[in-house]
């Protein structure tokens, strides 16, 4: 017998089965409908957002979209894990190629900015389900993320550690200071959008500037 999580392991919402391998048609129009979606959130927001407005602009009926995805929700999960991906496979080998930990910190926070700089639909498309998108209980689902808190402070606690380590930098505590920092990348969007002389170059060196300070870094 079964059990009920194993179950659910192996069948999806809409009662299709998970081992099936998608074919490179299927990745391609799931990835065109994610496309479309973070369009759609971005420009109109979270609750104008549907099949219907994906569909009408991609010229597909709705029934192709709940083919891919079985609701409005499983497709909202993946434009967010989609753009995470992304963010992290621009981020991780820009930051992984510096040598000290206040080089790999000053990489990391470079890469981190430049990817919100270039990629303002997608991330306008997150912040519009991050603070829109519910679970159950009322709980913001994406607050922090696809995989939630972790995920987005312990890239920075392990540079912080290993600056430490090597006496790069201060004696603080490693998680604050991560909260820190993320708030600080986290918060650039939004003064983007209310700050007419807003200028992402200063914001980026200005920032790694801060945080070397805050670090007790004599910089990279």
């Amino acid at each position: 017998m079964i059990g009920r999580s194993a179950y659910y392991q192996n069948v999806r919402s809409d009662n299709r089965p998970a081992v099936r391998r998608r074919t490179f048609t299927e990745e391609a129009r799931r990835a065109q409908i994610i496309a479309c979606a973070i369009d759609v959130l971005a420009e109109l927001g979270y609750a104008q957002t549907s099949f219907a407005r994906v569909a009408e602009r991609l010229g597909i009926s709705k029934s192709v979209i709940s083919y891919h995805f079985g609701s409005k929700d499983e497709l909202l999960e993946q434009v967010v894990r989609s753009v995470y991906a992304a963010g992290a496979q621009y981020i991780r080998p820009r930051a992984e190629a510096a040598g000290s930990a206040p080089a790999r910190l000053a990489a990391f926070l470079r890469a981190n900015l430049e990817y919100i700089r270039d990629h303002s639909q997608q991330i306008a498309a997150v912040a519009e389900i991050a603070s829109n998108a519910r679970a159950r209980d009322g709980a913001p689902r994406f607050a922090a993320g696809p995989g939630g808190v972790e995920q987005t402070l312990t890239p920075l606690q392990e540079i912080l550690r290993r600056g430490q380590a090597a006496g790069d930098f201060a004696d603080f505590d490693t998680r604050t200071m991560a909260w820190s920092i993320r708030t600080l990348v986290d918060s650039v969007p939004r003064w983007q959008r209310l700050d007419p002389e807003f200028d992402f170059g200063t914001c980026i060196d200005e920032l790694i500037a801060l945080v070397s300070r805050a670090t007790g870094s004599a910089g990279p």
